[in-house]
C-alpha cells in the first residue's frame, strides 16, 4: 500500500507491485516496487554463557547475520555460530534481500572458579567452595568421589579422578578436578611394648615414611623409667634395713639418709 499524499509505500506481502504517480490532467508515472519475502523466526538457543558458543539458524538461505554490540555476542556472519562475551544483552540480525529477522540474545556470566583441595583420600572428605553463591555442585563420576549438592564438601569413594561441576541457575558452570588417592595398606606388627623396649612397623605399601601423632606415649614411657628407678632405690633401702637385723631400731638419722639418697638419685634422673 501506499500513502497517496506522502508517498511512503508499505509492504504487505510477498511480490510485486506497480505504484503510479498521476497529475490531474490525467498523466501519469509508473513504478514497480517488489516486496521481498521475511526471513522465518530465528531458531536457536537464545542464550549462552560468558565464553560459551550456540549456534543459530534460519530456515531462509542466503542470509547474513550480525549483532548489535558485538561485545556482548559476536556471530559469525555466515555460520550463525554465537560466542559468549561480556555478560548483557544484544540483538541478532539475520538479514535476507534486505528484510531481517531479529531476536534478542542474553549472555550470562559464569561462575567463579572453584577453590580448595583437589585431591583427597579413600574415605577422607575436603570442603569446595566458589564465590559465586546460589549454585548447585554434583560429581560427574559419584563411584570415585561424592560431592553435597549444597556444602560442597567430596568425599574419597575409589582411587581415580572426578570432575566436580558447579552450576549456577542460569546453566552456566565451572568444573574442577579432584583426585582421589588410594589408602596405604593396614600397618602390621607389635601394638604395645615395654619402656625401652623397640618393635619394628611394617606395611605393605611402600614409599611412605613413619612418624607418631603424640608425644603422651614418650611421657609415659619417662614416667615408667622414673618408677623403675623409685622402686629399685628403695629396694636399696629396705636391704640395707634388713642387714642390720630386724632387732636393731632404724634412726632418724637413718632415715634422713636413705630419703637424701633416694632425692639425690630421682635429681640425677631428671
Amino acid at each position: 500500500t501506499i500513502n497517496p499524499a506522502t508517498g511512503l509505500c508499505y509492504g504487505v506481502s510477498a511480490g510485486t507491485a506497480i505504484i503510479s504517480y498521476s497529475l490531474g490532467s490525467g498523466c501519469l508515472s509508473t513504478y514497480a516496487v517488489t516486496v521481498n519475502s521475511s526471513p522465518l523466526p530465528v531458531t536457536g538457543t537464545t542464550h549462552v554463557c560468558t565464553g560459551g558458543t550456540v549456534t543459530l539458524s534460519d530456515p531462509a538461505f542466503g542470509g547474513i547475520w550480525s549483532s548489535s554490540s558485538p561485545a556482548v555476542a559476536i556471530i559469525g556472519s555466515a555460520t550463525g555460530i554465537v560466542i559468549g562475551g561480556t555478560p548483557g544483552t544484544t540483538t541478532i540480525y539475520y538479514v535476507v534481500s534486505g528484510c531481517p529477522a531479529v531476536a534478542t540474545f542474553t549472555v550470562n556470566p559464569a561462575p567463579a572458579p572453584v577453590t580448595g583441595t583437589n585431591h583427597i583420600c579413600i574415605t577422607s572428605a575436603g570442603s569446595l567452595t566458589d564465590a559465586t553463591t546460589g549454585g548447585v555442585w554434583s560429581s560427574s563420576s559419584p563411584m570415585v568421589a561424592s560431592i553435597g549438592s549444597v556444602t560442597g564438601i567430596v568425599t574419597g569413594v575409589a582411587a581415580s579422578t572426578a570432575i566436580i561441576i558447579y552450576t549456577l541457575p542460569t546453566g552456566c558452570f565451572t568444573t574442577f578436578p579432584v583426585t582421589v588417592n588410594p589408602n596405604p595398606a593396614t600397618v602390621t606388627g607389635a601394638s604395645t611394648l615395654c619402656p625401652g623396649a623397640t618393635t619394628t612397623l611394617t606395611c605393605g605399601t611402600s614409599g611412605g615414611s613413619w612418624s607418631t601423632g603424640s608425644s603422651i606415649v614418650a611421657v609415659k614411657a619417662a614416667d615408667n623409667r622414673l618408677g623403675d628407678l623409685l622402686a629399685a632405690t628403695l629396694e636399696q633401702r629396705d636391704g640395707l634395713h634388713d642387714a642390720v637385723g630386724d632387732g636393731v631400731a632404724r634412726s632418724d638419722a637413718t632415715e634422713d639418709i636413705d630419703e637424701h639418697a633416694l632425692h639425690i638419685r630421682v635429681a640425677e634422673h631428671n
